[in-house]
């Protein structure tokens, strides 16, 4: 897909806001993104509130 349409699809499937969107395909120019695009744009805008990148392999969740 476009630039264009891959900035339309992050946004209106949640993977991303419009504007971090835009700046990964400012950041990643290409004729074609794909969804291996969409998993690397969603997964580098994920944040733990208060946790730091590298404490996150520290972090367990039991489960009930």
């Amino acid at each position: 897909m476009d630039a264009d349409k891959f900035i339309d699809i992050a946004y209106k499937c949640g993977y991303s806001t419009k504007g971090n969107a835009k700046k990964y395909v400012k950041d990643n120019p290409k004729e074609d993104y794909d969804m291996d695009d969409l998993i690397v744009l969603h997964e580098g805008k994920m944040r733990w509130c208060g946790v730091a990148a590298d404490r996150l392999s520290l972090i367990h969740i039991s489960e009930p």
